[in-house]
């Protein structure tokens, strides 16, 4: 479930390894992964995987704390796409990114220290005026398009199959961006929000 995109037929394409490693980097050891993967790509303290008829532990991202319980930081790459509504998630509710970016920027309002989200850049949506500018600290917007990897395997989207079709942002909550901008602007041009 970690990062889907629009046109898939899986749902699971995996944060590719220099993105997770500058991820890492800023956070250190990663808390709490809600749309962790089945392999353990993220390697989380704690994962959320989704319904256990998709092979997942049961446990929702969207329905289970992202605070308390010693979890000081997250990282969440969630599926790109509107999700099949399934009755594990939300009450059978579709999912969506604006649901994601609310639960980031509500888990440090409550006191998750900080945490790192992967999107794509819908700058102009209601959703990023609404949960990430004025929310999140800072943004970085990549150059180029992100290799993400499927099934453990670097995969570049081919035409015809499928396709990323908008830019992708990583975004930072959280009380003190330094660190952040240091290693994301390796990667891409940083804006503060």
């Amino acid at each position: 479930m970690a990062g889907a995109i629009i046109d898939s037929t899986s749902q699971s394409w995996l944060t590719p390894p220099d993105i997770l490693r500058a991820v890492r980097e800023v956070l250190g050891p990663i808390d709490l992964d809600p749309c962790a993967s089945t392999t353990g790509w993220t390697d989380p303290k704690i994962a959320y995987t989704g319904p256990r008829a998709w092979g997942g532990n049961g446990l929702d991202g969207l329905t289970e704390p992202w605070w308390g319980s010693g979890i000081k930081n997250f990282y969440v790459n969630p599926p790109y796409g509107r999700t099949e509504p399934h009755p594990e998630i939300m009450g059978g509710k579709a999912t969506t990114i604006a649901m994601w970016l609310k639960k980031c920027s509500d888990a440090t309002k409550m006191g998750t220290r900080e945490g790192i989200a992967l999107v794509p850049a819908s700058v102009e949506s209601k959703y990023w005026f609404q949960h990430v500018w004025g929310s999140a600290a800072s943004v970085c917007f990549f150059r180029g398009r992100l290799r993400f990897w499927i099934k453990g395997e670097d995969r570049i989207p081919r035409r015809g199959k499928s396709c990323i079709v908008k830019p992708i942002a990583a975004i930072y909550y959280g009380p003190d961006p330094t660190r952040f901008i240091a290693v994301f602007s390796k990667l891409g041009h940083i804006v503060a929000t």
